[in-house]
Order: structure tokens, then C-alpha cells, then sequence
């Protein structure tokens, strides 16, 4: 973030932890206010199965000690959409009448109550809202916040083009995305295996069939494995799917001249699933690297960035 917007973030950085604190309390479905990024997709389970598998996965291949790409100008391999005038449109981001009923719902349900009163509210969400009223509308502002930031981060991607993908770098995420596709086997593999005795899959062609190949046969009919070459395509594609997020969110990143604080890459630490503690943020950049961490964290302060400056209308 900017040097002179310094105070203001980590106002907002406290708001985003109590905002967390009551997602721990409560499911919240659909309205947790973290962007969807394809880079985050397959990293909890390697972060679980790594410890079981030797398997290695080198997170800060081809990145610098600030989290960016080595050796390139982002701006010779992406032509970025022009982002800056982006207008969100609020009937697609406001929470629905039934989204806000279905929340409530969940809340009655995991307060064993039949009806919310300021008292209650008071009690269990005092962080954020002391009646009724005021906690409907905190939902709200959540809801059609994660929303914005869900359409920020689709609406860039799919306006934004690669011209050309970073060679190296390309190869190192194409290796770390098959071995992340391999953990992934092993440990569903072997977490189905600890509860039936038997593994359902002899290969990882065979489970990424099942993956992906399930809508394309009739029911009760065993879906086909995956073909090396398939296999291999899926790898690719997705590969350039994460070069592409980081050669997008990069270019933004340095084109408004932001930057990221410790709170910032701690929270990206706690949103994989470690300890909030000095141990559990040692151990995830131990088993990350700092530099994928900063990586993270200056994508997700893009998207906040954005969230918090462009208009909804």
C-alpha cells in the first residue's frame, strides 16, 4: 500500500481481524471477504500432504526476495485491462434477499436459538454489531464485499491477455503444479484408505479421470483414466492459469505502487490454516518461502485495494 495511506491500513487491518474472528464463529456461506485467486487453489492440501509425502515442491522458483517474477518486465507479457476504470455493477454484487435469509437461518441454527434479539447479537457479535439491525447490515456490506472483490478478480483475469509467457518461469510452475496434482492424489488416496482399508485409485491418471472425466459417462459407468498426454495438458493449463494471475496482479501491483506490510503476509499465513503465532508463522514460511508469501500477499492487496477505491453503482 501507499506510504501515506500507512495509518488508514492498519485501521482496516484491524476491522479485517475482528471480520475473521466472527467468520471462526459462524459459516458464513459465500460472503468470507477473500478474493478467489487460482494460485490459492491446491495449496491446502499440499501444505497437508507435504507432510506425509517427500515429495518436493520448490514454492519460490523463478521469484525474487520481494515475491516477483525474476529477470522479467511484467509489461512486456501481459496487456492488462484498464483496470482503473473498472464500475462495478451493484445488482450483481448486493446480498439477495434469500442469501441473507439462508445466512440468518445458519445463525439461529448454530446459536440453538428460534429468533435473534439485540441481546443475543450483542453477546456473540459485540465486535461488530450490537443489534439486530446493525448486524443484518454488517452481513451485508461483507456479502456484497466479497462479492466485489470476486468480480474484481474474474472481470481483470478475463479482460486481461498474456502476449507472451516468461519461459523459466513457466517451467518452474509447471513442475510445482504436477508435483501439487500428485500430492493431491496421494493424500485423498490415502485419507479414503484410512477409512475403508482399501485405496480407491491405482494411479493418478485414474483419479484425475474420475475428477474430471465423472459428467462425461453414464451413471454407474467407471469414468476413463486420463491419458499421459491429457494429463500433461491439464498440468499446462493450469500453469499458465497461475503465470498468468501473477503476471496480471503483478503489473497492477507496481503500476499503483503499493506494498505490503507484515500484518499482510501474516494473514495470507493464517488464512492457510497455520497457528496464529510467531511457531505457526515460522513454520509456513519454512515450508513456503518468504518470497511466495509476499507473492500472495501483493495479489490480495491488489484486489483490496480495488475493492476500496472503485465504485459500486
Amino acid at each position: 500500500m501507499k506510504r501515506e495511506n500507512r495509518a488508514d491500513a492498519r485501521a482496516k487491518k484491524a476491522e479485517a481481524k475482528k471480520r475473521a474472528e466472527l467468520a471462526k464463529k459462524i459459516k458464513i456461506a459465500g460472503i468470507i471477504a477473500i478474493p478467489c485467486l487460482v494460485i490459492i487453489a491446491m495449496i491446502a492440501v499440499a501444505a497437508l500432504s507435504k507432510k506425509t509425502y517427500s515429495l518436493e515442491i520448490n514454492y519460490i522458483a523463478g521469484l525474487d526476495g520481494e515475491g516477483k517474477i525474476v529477470g522479467i518486465d511484467v509489461a512486456d507479457y501481459v496487456d492488462v485491462c484498464d483496470y482503473a476504470n473498472i464500475v462495478i455493477p451493484k445488482d450483481e454484487v448486493a446480498m439477495t434477499e434469500e442469501e441473507l435469509s439462508t445466512h440468518l437461518d445458519e445463525v439461529l441454527s448454530a446459536l440453538s436459538v428460534e429468533e435473534l434479539t439485540d441481546e443475543i447479537i450483542a453477546k456473540n457479535y459485540g465486535d461488530v454489531a450490537s443489534t439486530v439491525d446493525e448486524y443484518i447490515a454488517y452481513v451485508k456490506d461483507e456479502a456484497q464485499r466479497s462479492k466485489v472483490e470476486n468480480y474484481l478478480n474474474e472481470y481483470i483475469l478475463t479482460n486481461s491477455t498474456v502476449t507472451s509467457y516468461p519461459k523459466n518461469y513457466l517451467k518452474d510452475v509447471k513442475k510445482n503444479t504436477d508435483n501439487q496434482y500428485i500430492l493431491q492424489f496421494n493424500y485423498y488416496n490415502e485419507m479414503i484408505a484410512s477409512y475403508t482399508g482399501s485405496y480407491p485409485y491405482t494411479s493418478y491418471l485414474e483419479y484425475y479421470g474420475a475428477v474430471y472425466n465423472a459428467g462425461k459417462v453414464e451413471p454407474g459407468v467407471t469414468p476413463p483414466a486420463l491419458t499421459k498426454k491429457e494429463y500433461k495438458n491439464m498440468v499446462e493449463e493450469t500453469s499458465k492459469a497461475i503465470v498468468k494471475e501473477n503476471l496480471v496482479f503483478q503489473y497492477i501491483y507496481e503500476d499503483l505502487g503499493l506494498e505490503i506490510t507484515n500484518e499482510d503476509i501474516n494473514e495470507v499465513i493464517f488464512s492457510l490454516g497455520y497457528e496464529e503465532s510467531s511457531t505457526g508463522i515460522d513454520t509456513c514460511i519454512a515450508d513456503y518461502g518468504m518470497p511466495y508469501l509476499r507473492q500472495i500477499a501483493a495479489n490480495y492487496e491488489v484486489i483490496d485495494h480495488l475493492a476500496e477505491t472503485l465504485p459500486v453503482q
